[in-house]
C-alpha cells in the first residue's frame, strides 16, 4: 500500500487536504560493548557533519522544546489523541487525580505520520532493518532541528520549530529494531532528550511521559490547551517517478523495501503539513476511526 493509500486508512480527509497542498517498558538496549553496530548513516553523519550534530545536541532536551512523537501513522494518531486528552493527574503536586486541567497543558506535541516507510511488516521479509534503523534515526535528527520543511514541493522553503524535549517512538517494530540506534545517535550528539516507547501496539504513554516530565522539569508551566503539529513523511520529488513511485507519489513496495542504507541523501523528507491542531479536533478524528 502507497504513502496517500497508507495514510487514508487513519486520516479525515481535511487532513488529507493538509497534506497533499516510556521510558522504554524494558526493552534491551544494544550497546557497542555487547556486540552492537550503528547504523552507518550516524557513524557517516558524525565524521561529515559534527558541528551539525553538536548544535542539534545543544539546543534540544529543554523545557521549552516539544514532545515528538514518531512512527506508525495509526498508533501515533491513537497516542496524540490519548495524550491531548488526559487528565490523570493533579498538575500542582503531581498525585494521581484529575484536576479539570489537562496534564499536559501548554504542551506542543509534534506528530510525524511515517508514511513513506510505514507499514514497517515488510521490511522483515525483505531483510532489510538497516534501513528500518536509519529511517527512525533520520526522523529524530529532524526533531532535534530548529528547522523544518513546511511545503514538500518547495525544497529550499523552511520554517521555525520547537526541537525535542522527549522522543515517542510508536512501533513495536521500531522499539525492537531503531530505538537502540535513536539513542545511540541522541548519545553521541550531547542530547538529554529522553526517549519513550514499547514492544507493544496498545501502549499508553500518558502516565510514564507526565511523571519523566515532572521528574526532569520539562513542563512548561503555562496555563493553555494542549496542541499538536501535524508532520509527515513523502518521497523526495527527485525520486517521484514510474519505477520508483506510484501515481499517488508513494514509493511502490518493490523499491520501499529494497532501499540501501548508508547514505547521507534521504529518499524521504519530514514535512510539516499543519499547526496548532487544538486537542478536540485530533480526539474527535481518533474517536471516529476507532469507532
Amino acid at each position: 500500500m502507497g504513502t496517500i493509500g497508507y495514510c487514508k486508512r487513519f486520516f479525515r480527509p481535511w487532513l488529507l487536504a493538509a497534506a497533499l497542498g516510556v521510558l522504554s517498558l524494558p526493552s534491551c538496549v544494544r550497546r557497542t560493548d555487547q556486540g552492537y553496530a550503528a547504523v552507518r548513516y550516524v557513524g557517516r553523519l558524525m565524521a561529515d557533519s559534527l558541528s551539525y550534530v553538536q548544535r542539534l545536541g545543544a539546543q534540544s532536551g529543554k523545557a521549552s522544546g516539544t514532545v515528538f512523537i514518531l512512527g506508525d501513522p495509526e498508533q501515533c494518531l491513537r497516542t496524540v489523541g490519548d495524550l491531548l486528552s488526559a487528565d490523570n493527574f493533579d498538575n500542582i503536586d503531581g498525585a494521581a487525580r484529575p484536576d479539570g486541567l489537562k496534564d499536559f497543558a501548554g504542551e506542543r506535541f509534534c506528530v510525524v505520520f511515517d508514511c513513506a516507510n510505514a507499514p514497517y511488516e515488510g521490511y522483515l521479509p525483505a531483510r532489510d532493518t538497516q534501513f528500518l534503523r536509519e529511517s527512525a534515526v533520520r526522523m529524530a535528527v529532524a526533531a532535534l532541528d530548529t528547522l523544518c520543511r513546511p511545503d514538500r514541493y518547495n525544497p529550499a522553503a523552511s520554517a521555525f520549530q520547537a526541537p525535542a524535549k522527549v522522543l515517542i517512538v510508536c512501533s513495536p517494530l521500531l522499539d525492537r529494531h531503531a530505538v537502540p540506534d535513536i539513542r545511540d545517535f541522541l548519545e553521541r550528539a550531547g542530547a538529554q532528550v529522553p526517549v519513550l516507547s514499547s514492544p507493544d501496539t496498545a501502549a499508553v504513554y500518558a502516565a510514564d511521559l507526565f511523571r519523566l516530565m515532572r521528574e526532569r522539569r520539562l513542563f512548561t508551566h503555562t496555563v493553555a490547551q494542549p496542541a499538536a503539529d501535524l508532520y509527515m513523511t513523502y518521497p523526495v520529488r527527485d525520486l517521484q517517478f514510474a519505477s520508483r513511485t506510484d501515481s499517488t507519489g508513494a514509493f511502490l513496495p518493490s523499491y520501499k523495501y529494497s532501499r540501501p542504507a548508508g547514505d547521507l541523501a534521504s529518499t524521504f523528507s519530514v514535512i510539516r503539513l499543519r499547526e496548532d491542531v487544538p486537542a478536540f479536533k485530533l480526539q474527535d478524528v481518533y474517536v471516529q476511526n476507532k469507532y
